[in-house]
């Protein structure tokens, strides 16, 4: 993340923060410029409007995406610009945290500090960041088809060529159920592959090939079953769904931007989903 898009960043955040109470981004970036009553030009990197419909409070941000915490002096800049635009309330927001001389300062003026910066590892400290699942899964085959039907002498022996959706079981008093799923139902019970399952039918059970006219009567239906297995790791990382943690110093406030933007507030109490939780 470079400067720009951290600017864009925090107007995005305080966009979504404030929908419900009003507030919208004026401007930010390198075009968000401001004329004071000493006739300077500030540079604002994000510029925020509330209004209540009576009443307009502005708030400008300074973001600073340094490699080094925040001085004295930038609370100091922004509270000269405050004072020569008027503008009601200052926010800096910081990567790397501030100094104590720029949290005294800010906090005598009413100057609200963030830190918002990506996940390391110290915020996981105490915490469940990676969980490792292997999922075991069986599943049967089937095999060997028979179908039993009552002595019919002179009868004969017949293949039959279909799929196992196609093939129809008719109980009488029972709604008819395709042949994948008699199998299904008593194969759940199968502990070793190759194992011969036997299904009895009330009297009066039929079997049909959808459409074809013809039925047969069967008494049980006869199969093999093959076991097979696969084994699946999922890893859930806690870092991958968090992009930014959002500090709020003085408020003690603290908040969670997850890779699809979606900010969260983090509750108390510990929680793995959120580092930094305590």
């Amino acid at each position: 993340m470079d400067d720009k898009e951290y600017e864009a960043t925090t107007a995005a955040l305080y966009q979504a923060l404030g929908e419900v109470s009003g507030v919208t981004v004026d401007c930010f970036g390198s075009r968000c410029r401001l004329q004071g009553k000493s006739g300077s030009w500030y540079q604002i990197d994000v510029l925020l409007r509330q209004s209540n419909g009576l009443q307009t409070v502005r708030t400008a941000i300074e973001c600073k995406h340094w490699g080094k915490r925040v001085t004295r002096n930038v609370v100091s800049n922004l509270i000269t610009l405050l004072e020569d635009t008027d503008i009601e309330k200052g926010v800096v927001v910081s990567k790397e945290g501030f100094t104590s001389g720029a949290v005294s300062l800010a906090k005598e003026r009413n100057i609200s500090l963030v830190e918002m910066r990506e996940p390391n590892d110290a915020d996981w400290e105490g915490k469940i960041k990676t969980i490792r699942l292997i999922v075991h899964r069986m599943w049967p085959e089937f095999y060997d088809f028979e179908f039993v039907q009552p002595q019919q002498p002179g009868a004969e022996r017949r293949q039959v060529a279909a799929s196992g959706q196609e093939i129809l079981i008719i109980e009488p008093n029972n709604e008819p159920r395709t042949l994948v799923e008699v199998a299904n139902d008593a194969a759940s019970s199968v502990t070793s592959s190759g194992q011969e399952v036997e299904v009895r039918f009330r009297t009066g059970t039929t079997m049909r090939i959808s459409g074809v006219d013809k039925q047969a009567t069967i008494e049980a239906l006869r199969f093999k079953v093959k076991l097979r297995f696969d084994e699946t790791e999922l890893v859930v990382d806690g870092a991958e769904a968090i992009r930014l943690i959002v500090k709020e110093i003085f408020e003690e406030r603290q908040l969670n931007i997850g890779l699809d933007g979606q900010v969260s507030e983090v509750t108390d109490g510990p929680d793995p989903s959120f580092p930094g939780n305590e």
